[in-house]
């Protein structure tokens, strides 16, 4: 048995038993407890499991916490701006999008003022909605509802009602979280039912996702990957990750 396949082995058991031994591995594989150990590290580097004495168990997701909209406007921009700039591609003339209310989605908003003429864009947030609001052949329409004053955006039933009301190409979201065990998950539940209702009510899902949100989790779940289109994320994604999501059917551009 080639290395690489009993390390998947091994990370399909360690899902189901929570804790594996070094020497019950051995024995099962026939293998010396050295190269176990050796599996052990490779599996460790890649983030799949956390060594333990005399054995191994799953690792801690790590949970990365709400930041304010003035603060996710402000860092990781570079990341952001390359994210939006792959993203922007996967916009055709005369679409029909969702944009949800991500820092991400704003600098998307800006490459999609330069480089498309004629597009329909549905969307909760005032900022997105103002850097569209001078283009000739755009339809712009806003999901209003409850007015965040700290987030620029509108949530709630109302808003969520307007969003029903359209069936787009495309919904393009940010996330805060993203993990193949967990899928995507968000923070406020607000947010959550205005991403989960676009997703809803569009025939292809793109997730926009900066490379430090890979395998982190947080409290309310927004839905699995199994019918995203695409993740567009930054160049800065480990190839472990990478490669990780690819075997497992979902693209990452």
């Amino acid at each position: 048995m080639l290395a690489e396949e009993r390390r998947e082995k091994i990370l399909k058991e360690l899902e189901i038993s929570k804790v594996l031994k070094v020497l019950d591995l051995a024995e099962k594989y026939q293998v010396g407890v050295e190269t176990i150990r050796r599996d052990f590290d490779a599996l460790e580097k890649q983030g799949n499991l956390k060594k333990i004495y005399g054995g191994a168990t799953l690792p801690e997701k790590k949970e990365i916490k709400e930041l304010d909209f003035n603060t996710r406007m402000t860092t990781e921009v570079s990341e952001k701006v390359e994210i939006a700039k792959k993203a922007v591609t996967f916009i055709e003339e005369h679409d029909t999008i969702f944009l949800n209310d991500s820092s991400t989605n704003i600098y998307l908003a800006k490459e999609i003022a330069k480089n498309i003429k004629d597009l329909t864009v549905i969307t909760n947030s005032l900022t997105i909605a103002s850097e569209l609001s001078d283009i000739k052949n755009f339809n712009v329409i806003v999901a209003g509802g409850f007015l965040d004053i700290e987030e620029k955006a509108f949530f709630g039933a109302i808003s969520e009602n307007i969003i029903s009301q359209f069936i787009v190409n495309k919904a393009i979201l940010g996330v805060s979280n993203i993990s193949l065990k967990d899928g995507l998950t968000d923070f406020p539940l607000k947010e959550v039912e205005i991403q989960k209702a676009m997703i809803k009510y569009s025939k292809e899902l793109i997730i926009l996702a900066n490379s430090q949100k890979f395998e982190t989790i947080a409290l309310i779940k927004v839905g699995d990957l199994k019918n995203i289109k695409a993740v567009i994320t930054d160049s800065k994604l480990s190839k472990d990750i990478l490669e990780k999501y690819k075997k497992n059917g979902i693209e990452i551009i």
